[in-house]
């Protein structure tokens, strides 16, 4: 089956790299090596500005799913809070334990799940389009109701910052680019993905922010309303993180070997 090429977005192109014919998994390595490398220029290039948007949009990913487990579970959802040093909450009204318990769970898995989604559409460049579009409205509608904290003065900058990755996502969504673009762009979006992940493990062991009582952590919530142990809580996030993460490598896995049968063609060397 023939994928999108590098230099067309039109399917029936053949695809371009170092061989004539080369396999989709070299094309999806090289691909994953050009998302890598394009963070590191930027962070090479602007650590500043990288670590405050990488910071801000791993923080609505978080509080993100927080607000969609609301809204799924029928809950009020009443504020959602992203602060400019990249702290953040939800608020929300729900009327059963196992609501709240839902809710809490959804912010510390959010990061997995879409980090796991976004790695296996970006190495096989399936519906790329649509992914973008989608994640450009939802973090433009993340930040239109998003408010800062009281006490801080830079939510305005945390709103602009969410406002300029939902235009970016948005345009390259729409725009005719090529497959490769696309996919650098959703493989940049799940590394990102990742480094929230990566956040919310060391989360875990928090009981309490900054030891503040009245500000339980999510493993804390959790604990609280099922009347269950930090750590039994923690170890069940670890594999409920685990578990997309690990479907989708048997996916992506899957997908090459029904598409790279020849060992030429896995080494991306075929003369033809």
């Amino acid at each position: 089956m023939a994928m999108d090429g590098f230099l067309s977005h039109k399917p029936a192109h053949e695809p371009w790299t170092w061989a004539k014919k080369p396999a989709p998994a070299w094309q999806a390595f090289v691909t994953a090596v050009m998302a890598v490398a394009g963070l590191a220029l930027w962070w090479g290039l602007w650590p500043a500005a990288f670590n405050f948007m990488v910071e801000m949009l791993t923080t609505a990913i978080h509080e993100g799913g927080h607000a969609l487990a609301g809204l799924a579970t029928g809950a009020e959802v009443k504020q959602i809070v992203i602060n400019a040093d990249g702290s953040g909450h939800v608020l929300t009204s729900s009327d059963s334990p196992f609501k709240s318990a839902v809710i809490s769970t959804a912010g510390p898995l959010a990061p997995a799940l879409l980090g796991a989604l976004l790695t296996f559409m970006g190495l096989t460049r399936k519906a790329l389009s649509m992914l973008l579009v989608t994640a450009g409205a939802g973090l433009a509608l993340v930040g239109w109701l998003q408010t800062g904290g009281a006490a801080d003065a830079g939510w305005l900058d945390a709103r602009l910052a969410l406002f300029i990755w939902a235009a970016l996502m948005l345009a390259i969504g729409f725009a005719p680019a090529p497959a490769m673009i696309k996919s650098v762009a959703v493989l940049m979006l799940a590394l990102i993905a990742i480094i929230a992940l990566v956040q919310g493990y060391a989360y875990l062991s928090v009981t309490y922010i900054d030891g503040d009582p009245a500000r339980p952590s999510d493993v804390q919530s959790i604990a609280d309303t099922l009347g269950a142990g930090n750590r039994d809580i923690a170890r069940a996030l670890l594999g409920l993180m685990a578990l997309p993460w690990l479907l989708s490598l048997i996916f992506t896995l899957n997908w090459f070997q029904k598409r790279d049968s020849s060992p030429a063609l896995r080494l991306g060397l075929s003369a033809s």
